[in-house]
């Protein structure tokens, strides 16, 4: 068979093991081990190993490939980094090109620096690398930079995070982030980056390539909880959920025929708390302390009055909304004989009080009706991702319909769009 060689740089493998190629992807499966030049049934950290590979081929196998846990891989083409730079060398300056080496791993790249215009010698600093190509490294992780000519090494340290950055590189909650960072202690990392925003908890297990009994460690050693899949003190989300509620009962108080508040409305309202409101939300609607109804939030002992004129009009559209395909806002107003923008005002205020769901600009649904066509998006998700297409196809609608319905379970965080497909990412709660 195919044997990979190498060094365990973290983890374990055993015999029977499934493991992942790092460049392709492959997934492949561990069939025997060598440690130090004899058999083995596994093979550890710091061992010298050979790996007899099921389903490999030696022409998808290269120097500096990586074999990895299932989940784990995560291709990036930029990452943060710590920079000592060498005694003795001309400043880095911003954009320059050079190669990037990692373990047996070769790239080349540029540097975009964060904390200064140019990095002088024998100094540190934290800068960003964007290579040509994918490199697979961890938090933590060692690269060295050599100049363009690669006649002369510039200097190297620790990576400090592969998220994406974003747009703004030098915003100061990325520049807090990274100086949180301390590449070989994840806990301390964690604690400090939980007490600034939540952290998202399978994001930073493959970032710094921790198994599971590792990170069920972390969390119990930090006394942390999960919600929505990210990772926040107890405290902070208690906090949060207090506030909610408070925003809440105000606003109730204030507006007694409101059909209640939205997410991005609670969080607005939240200040500091905002990061976290969406999960304090999540909570208190798990534990019935919140309703979430029709795309809004409000206390669970809240009834809003719906003023007699909206439900006179809400009573003419009903029977023409009960369906998943209704008609647009222009064939509605022709049946009623009433002018659109009157009928557009009318139908915004049935929406305000839950009765309706604003899909788009000219069509309204009937929130059942809504969520019949978030069931068959669940249904088909659960397959594979789906075009917008197979949706329609599987509804039984029209194209602008599916469309139309696609991009607000888009907007409200139900569906996510990648390329021509789509996959079902939130609740199903979250469709209107």
């Amino acid at each position: 068979g195919t044997v990979a060689t190498g060094t365990v740089v973290a983890g374990q493998a055993r015999v029977g093991d499934p493991v992942v190629l790092a460049s392709s992807g492959a997934r492949l499966r561990v069939r025997g081990l060598r440690v130090q030049d004899r058999e083995a049934g596994q093979c550890r950290r710091g061992d010298r190993a050979g790996v007899n590979l099921a389903g490999a081929s030696s022409a998808g196998l290269g120097r500096g490939d990586w074999l990895l846990r299932p989940g784990h891989r995560q291709p990036v083409a930029g990452f943060a980094m710590r920079l000592r730079t060498l005694p003795g060398r001309p400043p880095l300056k911003h954009n320059t090109p050079l190669h990037v080496h990692h373990a047996s791993s070769h790239r080349r790249g540029r540097a975009l620096l964060i904390d200064s215009a140019s990095v002088p010698a024998n100094a540190t600093a934290n800068i960003d690398v964007v290579c040509d190509d994918a490199l697979h490294v961890k938090v933590g992780d060692r690269v060295v930079l050599r100049a363009h000519d690669r006649q002369r090494t510039l200097g190297g340290g620790p990576v400090l995070d592969i998220a994406p950055a974003a747009k703004r590189r030098r915003h100061p909650a990325r520049l807090a982030r990274l100086a949180a960072v301390r590449p070989d202690d994840a806990t301390g990392t964690l604690a400090a980056w939980v007490a600034a925003e939540p952290v998202d908890a399978a994001a930073f297990r493959r970032h710094w390539n921790r198994g599971e009994a590792q990170m069920e460690f972390l969390i119990r050693h930090l006394d942390l909880v999960l919600a929505r899949g990210h990772l926040m003190t107890k405290t902070t989300l208690a906090a949060a959920s207090d506030a909610a509620r408070r925003i809440l009962a105000s606003h109730h108080q204030a507006a007694p025929a409101s059909g209640g508040l939205t997410e991005r409305e609670l969080a607005a309202a939240a200040g500091r708390l905002a990061a976290w409101t969406p999960f304090a939300l999540a909570t208190l609607a798990e534990q019935g302390a919140a309703r979430f109804q029709n795309g809004r939030y409000t206390l669970p002992n809240h009834r809003a009055t719906v003023p007699g004129e909206v439900a006179r009009v809400f009573a003419e559209v009903e029977p023409l909304l009960d369906s998943t395909r209704p008609p647009s806002l222009g064939d509605i107003a022709k049946r009623l004989k009433r002018p659109l923008s009157v009928l557009r005002a009318d139908l915004k205020a049935s929406a305000a009080f839950g009765l309706t769901v604003r899909v788009s600009a000219n069509r309204h649904f009937l929130p059942a009706r809504l969520g019949e066509l978030a069931d068959i998006a669940t249904a088909l998700a659960a397959k594979a991702p789906f075009t917008a297409r197979a949706f329609r196809d599987a509804a039984g609608v029209g194209r602008n319909i599916a469309i139309e319905v696609l991009e607000h379970f888009d907007g409200n965080g139900f569906t996510r769009r990648q390329g021509d497909t789509r996959q079902v990412v939130g609740e199903r709660a979250q469709a209107a």
